[in-house]
């Protein structure tokens, strides 16, 4: 250490090829919450395996196949996933939909802290990460 300075590790990030899209929302507005566990995993996997624009190409026997599961049990899948709103399905082709913006919540629901900035132009993603440790350093220094 140099003279009571904060020295931090930080966990290496995790690498991958390529990422598919699993917006959070599906956690955090309560999607799975209303999902079976075959919907899940047909959802994950429709988001793995579609391109850019949402489309899964995958033919059914080949998603039974991965899945592990009947052509009953992947019917019953993506009429949930189809009803839920999360994907439209026109045979043999799945697209993955944007999630909807989440209804507004009840004030008595406590809210995180947040921190606000005026509406400009959005800050560069590497200024962020410095800032906020600054920001952390700052506020634990204060707490001596």
């Amino acid at each position: 250490m140099d003279g009571g300075g904060i020295s931090c590790i930080l966990p290496a990030m995790r690498e991958a090829a390529s990422y598919g899209i699993v917006d959070r929302r599906l956690l955090f507005d309560r999607h799975l919450n209303r999902m079976s566990h075959k919907g899940m995993a047909l959802y994950l996997f429709l988001t793995l395996a579609a391109d850019r624009d949402g489309r899964s190409f995958y033919s059914d026997r080949s998603i039974e196949e991965i899945l592990k599961m009947s052509p009953s049990d992947l019917a019953e899948a993506r009429t949930e996933l189809v009803e839920a709103g999360l994907v439209d399905y026109r045979r043999p082709y799945f697209w993955v939909k944007t999630l909807s913006t989440p209804q507004p919540r009840s004030r008595s629901v406590a809210k995180s802290p947040v921190i606000c900035r005026p509406a400009t132009e959005p800050e560069p993603v590497r200024g962020i990460v410095p800032a906020g440790l600054r920001l952390l350093i700052e506020s634990l220094e204060e707490n001596r």
